[in-house]
């Protein structure tokens, strides 16, 4: 599996990704997941990655409470 911070983004606004129980996307730099039934969060893994929390967005919460999440708003 590609490391996702070595995903070609170049000139792209957005990358949609599936992989099995997790679907989620690359947009404007920052990793959103919008749907993640994994037994570990995929927030977590990215983290362990080297992900910053401020790059991050759990899409799957709405746009009204992301705020609450300790992750990016948008």
């Amino acid at each position: 599996m590609v490391p996702i911070r070595d995903i070609p983004t170049a000139g792209r606004h957005r990358i949609d990704f599936s992989y099995g129980y997790m679907r989620g996307g690359i947009i404007d730099g920052k990793v959103w997941i919008q749907h993640d039934g994994t037994n570990r969060p995929v927030a977590e893994a990215l983290l362990d990655e080297g992900i910053p929390r401020e790059d991050i967005v759990l899409a799957f919460h709405p746009a009204r409470l992301r705020h609450l999440t300790g992750f990016a708003v948008n």
